[in-house]
């Protein structure tokens, strides 16, 4: 449908269009001829606005609600079904136009006057899209099980891709796949490519696969889902976007995050001139583009776009929709990276009210912000809230997802870290050794989650003394991960720089300088989105080079892991206060007792922004100061988790 579709329905409206032309587009909608002609012109209507939402883009059919409306209200007594048919529209119109309550009760209305697996269909449609979820479910299974009974394919197929839709919003990821491989199986048998719902049925599918974390499997249906609309509804269309955006979420969680960022701009370049900046499509958009900032370590644009899309969100759903405590979870995360705690726990703390009340306390979602605010409290040296955060955290998914699950792993494994942190050692390692036991049987031995598992593992074996099982364990974690892992890749960068330490502090100074230099190759090409990993490599390499006598170079190498951390964060922010006072104490041991002086005072000067008067780095800070003069040199060392 075209720009003569629209005219077409304008002259409907205006009961300009000749009789002949009426019947041939009743042939082209594949509607059959029904008299009295007035009522049959306005099943024509309702028809071609269903035809018009596929093919164009929805925002502009907003102008056409009005004559709608009218006809509809003056139908209801004469023809109730016609009327029933014309409020569907109306509804599908405002839906399109974010305008949801008016949508609901239009849809409602439709339901009153002609109840119908469609009608259903429609508002359980939209309910979900509103989050009102418990509304939303008996009204779509209800569809499904009546189109079975009448036996209409394609109906089928719409209700059985809703539903999958309705899971992935609730959560129940199992249960989405199997109504999406449903939807799959029946629309592969019963559609044409160039029908709307075939691309819509692949789309969710794929977010189905990727919220399993078969993430290739999710690729290639998103890659279909768009190849669809691209051809059959153009590079320009609503739909072309809402797959674009879904394949950028994918890739972004593959590490492409290069096309990942092209695609989720381009969706929202073509969302802004479909809808304007406020639609929800545009909030959508803006959201996954947080994520991707995020990722690149664009922290302030990040927080920028996803505060668009909270506000975007409130405004469209109100400020209970599931959707902005999501927004609330992701501006947690931002926050955490930025250094900016106490409004990281805020944040997280919205989210936990908006989830609750959505979910239920149960909700492994609900459980996975439990853990967010656990590490933040972590940062904080907050060690207990933290443990006790992370410990409702593993109940709560648990409960919801079994013992066994590996984002059961991934929260043991912190909390594993907290006690690390807080001193409890056989805790730690009894924790990490649990999570490890889990990805083993869940993941297989080779996975990249294995080798997150042995570097904690060093990290206990090296706060024991332990360096050599300490090395051993991160030689494992080394081996996965040069195999399971793309090259050049961030995380070996990472896991060679501890190695590299561990064997610096072994004594094994020619091989830990090599393994740092790999390291730092590697991080060169990878970590540059992010400074403070970058800045770790550098440092130890400078530790090495000291040890080896090497102090001009070693003193560059501090030099350059400050500025590396001025130039990604800005000149007083934490990471350059933290990186200040171990520059610092490498100065002093170096006999470099004014540079250790000055660079100690400007680190305590960072970290009071920041971290409250008893924090233990700063405490650490004023002893080392307080002591200066004393020439103690200890050893210590910058390690990547």
């Amino acid at each position: 449908m075209d720009i003569h579709a629209r005219e077409t329905l304008h002259a409907l409206f205006k009961d300009t269009l000749a009789l002949s032309d009426q019947q041939a587009l009743a042939g082209e909608l594949s509607l059959p001829w029904e008299e009295p002609v007035g009522k049959m012109r306005w099943r024509l209507v309702a028809a071609l606005v269903r035809r018009l939402l596929e093919a164009q883009h929805p925002a502009t059919l907003c102008e056409d609600v009005a004559p709608l409306e009218n006809a509809a209200e003056k139908l209801e007594a004469s023809d109730p079904s016609l009327a029933g048919a014309l409020w569907m529209s109306v509804g599908l119109l405002f839906q399109a136009c974010a305008a949801f309550d008016p949508a609901r009760n239009a849809l409602e209305r439709a339901l009153d006057l002609a109840p119908s697996a469609e009608a259903r269909f429609l508002l359980g449609n939209l309910l979900r899209e509103m989050g009102l979820f418990g509304d939303a479910c008996p009204l779509l299974e209800q569809a499904l099980a009546e189109d079975r009974q009448t036996g209409a394919p394609r109906a089928v197929i719409r209700d059985l891709d809703g539903l999958a839709l309705l899971a992935l919003e609730q959560g129940r990821r199992d249960e989405a796949l199997s109504w999406a491989q449903q939807a799959l199986s029946e629309a592969q048998e019963g559609l044409s490519e160039q029908d709307a719902l075939l691309a819509s049925v692949w789309v969710n599918y794929g977010t189905a696969l990727r919220e399993m974390e078969r993430l290739p499997e999710a690729e290639q249906a998103h890659r279909r889902a768009l190849a669809l609309d691209e051809r059959w509804r153009g590079m320009e269309h609503p739909a072309t976007a809402r797959d674009a955006v879904e394949l950028s979420g994918t890739l972004l969680q593959l590490g492409q995050i290069h096309e990942a960022r092209d695609l989720v701009e381009r969706a929202l370049q073509i969302d802004r001139t479909c809808f304007g900046e406020r639609h929800p499509a545009v909030g959508r958009d803006l959201a996954h583009l947080g994520e991707v900032l995020r990722a690149r370590n664009a922290l302030l644009e990040a927080h920028q776009a996803t505060r668009q899309a909270l506000e975007i969100f409130a405004d469209a759903f109100g400020k209970q929709h599931p959707l902005v405590g999501a927004m609330w979870n992701n501006l947690g995360h931002i926050l955490h990276r930025m250094n900016r705690l106490d409004e990281a726990l805020n944040a997280f703390q919205q989210a936990m009210t908006n989830l609750q009340k959505n979910f239920g306390a149960s909700d492994v979602r609900v459980g996975m912000v439990y853990g967010n605010m656990g590490a933040i409290m972590q940062m904080q040296g907050k060690w207990m809230a933290a443990r006790l955060s992370l410990d409702h955290a593993v109940r709560v998914v648990e409960q919801a997802l079994g013992h066994e699950h590996p984002t059961v792993a991934v929260l043991v494994h912190n909390l594993g870290e907290v006690l690390r942190q807080s001193g409890d050692l056989e805790g730690a390692r009894m924790a990490v050794e649990r999570a490890l036991t889990i990805d083993r049987k869940t993941l297989g031995e080779n996975h990249p989650n294995i080798a997150l598992r042995y570097a904690s593992l060093a990290r206990i074996d090296s706060a024991r003394g332990d360096l050599t099982q300490a090395e051993a364990m991160l030689r494992k974690a080394v081996d996965i991960e040069r195999h399971a892992l793309a090259s050049p890749n961030a995380r070996l960068a990472s896991r060679l720089n501890s190695l590299g330490l561990v064997l610096y502090q072994q004594g094994k100074l020619e091989e830990a300088r090599q393994t740092l230099e790999e390291a730092l190759y590697l991080a060169a090409m990878t970590m540059q989105d992010q400074p403070t990993e970058l800045a770790n490599v550098q440092t130890n390499l400078g530790f090495v080079l000291q040890a080896m006598g090497e102090n001009p170079q070693a003193l560059e190498a501090y030099q350059q892991a400050v500025r590396i951390e001025e130039q990604g964060w800005g000149p007083d922010h934490a990471r350059v206060g933290s990186r200040l006072a171990v520059v610092a104490a490498r100065y002093r041991a170096m006999g470099e007792m004014e540079r250790a002086r000055s660079a100690y005072l400007r680190a305590l000067s960072i970290l009071q922004q920041f971290l409250p008067p008893h924090h233990p780095r700063v405490q650490s800070i004023r002893n080392e100061l307080a002591d200066l003069s004393s020439g103690s040199n200890s050893e210590s060392g910058v390690k990547l988790s």
